[in-house]
């Protein structure tokens, strides 16, 4: 009703074409030296890759070469990654038993077993499977892949098979988002 008081006009649906600035072997790099923080290792990193105005200009890439400057990189991306699983694990941890037995068994199992690492796993399996699904049904709704989104579902999906998983319904939309026609980049 307060619509068509207004007059209010919906925003026509427009395309918008992005150029992804590095292409996924470049992607992963960049992701793995991020995760790993180390501040030299990420002044040389993105020096590299700034081949545009942009990508000069940002933090990791500009810096007058004739002055003493320390960059410090706060780790976070890894921190929450390892937040995440440390949540998930500090719940399982917190498991009580009515029966000491059924406890103690449980803690010998989950000592045996590396629990802690086993946790973490998992984490990073899930969210790199529901990145899967997410982006690839998109796509396959859509009907169409853009420039390089199959790179980085790719990405995704190489990750999450050398972890040891690969299950059926990924590969399925691996498949299909792989005969998708690409957008074009105009």
């Amino acid at each position: 009703m307060l619509q068509s008081w207004l007059e209010i006009e919906p925003a026509p649906g427009r395309g918008l074409t992005l150029r992804e600035p590095v292409d996924h072997a470049a992607n992963v790099l960049r992701n793995r030296v991020w995760y790993r923080g180390d501040a030299c290792e990420l002044d040389q990193l993105f020096r590299q890759l700034a081949d545009d105005p942009v990508s000069r200009a940002r933090f990791w890439a500009a810096a007058p070469e004739s002055e003493n400057l320390r960059k410090a990189h706060s780790g976070l991306p890894a921190v929450m990654v390892d937040a995440l699983a440390g949540i998930v694990r500090a719940d399982l941890e917190k498991l009580r038993f009515d029966d000491g037995e059924a406890e103690r068994r449980w803690r010998e199992i989950a000592e045996e077993n590396d629990f802690a690492a086993l946790t973490a796993r998992a984490v990073s399996e899930s969210l790199l499977r529901g990145q899967i699904i997410d982006l690839g049904l998109h796509y396959i709704k859509e009907g169409e892949i853009p420039p390089y989104g199959l790179d980085n579902l790719e990405n995704y999906y190489t990750a999450y098979v050398d972890l040891g998983d690969g299950d059926r319904s990924t590969h399925d939309i691996m498949q299909t988002c792989r005969r998708l026609p690409i957008r074009s980049g105009e």
